[in-house]
């Protein structure tokens, strides 16, 4: 990871945990700008933020925010996305999300 995508990662965490949600899009505009791409942990951030706001629907833009940049889903983001989908009743998305995470062969066992 670069220094500069560390920075911003914990500048993000920052606002998230200082209840300041709504200005991660400066922070992700910032990146672009300076052609620094957000990575898993960004995107970690981003999903525990929203949905720790009770913002279900910023949830769902992030998903298409890494599906557009061409980002490769970890197995972390899916299930941590899965089961905030499932708590929130969401079921046609958690169905979705499933269906693609089959596609890219990133299942998880819980024993």
């Amino acid at each position: 990871m670069s220094k500069e995508v560390l920075l911003y990662n914990l500048l993000l965490y920052g606002l998230f945990d200082a209840g300041r949600i709504l200005e991660y899009e400066d922070i992700v505009m910032e990146m672009a700008e300076k052609c620094c791409k957000p990575n898993e942990v960004s995107y970690n951030l981003f999903i525990d933020g929203f949905y720790r706001d009770g913002r279900v629907e910023e949830c769902l833009s992030s998903l298409k925010m890494m599906l557009h940049a061409k980002f490769i889903l970890g197995l972390s983001i899916c299930n941590k996305l899965f089961s905030y989908l499932f708590d929130v009743g969401e079921l046609n998305n958690v169905i979705e999300l499933f269906d693609g995470m089959v596609d890219l062969d990133l299942m998880s066992y819980v024993p």
